[in-house]
């Protein structure tokens, strides 16, 4: 609460990071443990983010921000008229994964399935080994 009153003083949004405990804290709360105020509920707290794959059940990666006003939430939005392909919109800057990301995941998934062919072929070399022996 005393951030999000300090940036309520100066004007500033507050974001509360709640990926973790966002699902969690307020079925703590209405069990009857203290929780310090996080949410909405603090003057100053613009938007909230909130992993609903860890507690929520979802599936992995999905992932919620809700924002206090529409004000903040029109920043999200990125649109670009010169696009070749007609008008690109997206709901964040990125519009999908930077390229260098899925790169990266594509290298690591070859390593992986270096790692077990390797591991493979290992086995099958002790299974002969065992019988010759």
């Amino acid at each position: 609460m005393e951030v999000s009153n300090m940036a309520s003083r100066h004007g500033l949004p507050c974001h509360v990071d709640a990926c973790f405990g966002g699902f969690m804290l307020p079925w703590v709360e209405k069990l009857g443990y203290k929780v310090p105020v996080w949410d909405f509920r603090c003057p100053g707290v613009t938007s909230i983010s909130a992993d609903v794959h860890k507690y929520g059940y979802s599936v992995k990666g999905a992932s919620v921000i809700v924002y206090r006003s529409e004000d903040y939430r029109k920043f999200q939005i990125y649109s670009y008229g010169s696009w070749p392909g007609g008008l690109y919109g997206s709901p964040s800057m990125a519009g999908t994964r930077p390229e260098e990301e899925e790169e990266e995941e594509d290298e690591e998934k070859k390593e992986k399935k270096k790692k077990k062919k390797k591991k493979k072929k290992k086995k099958k070399k002790k299974k002969k080994k065992k019988k010759t022996v």
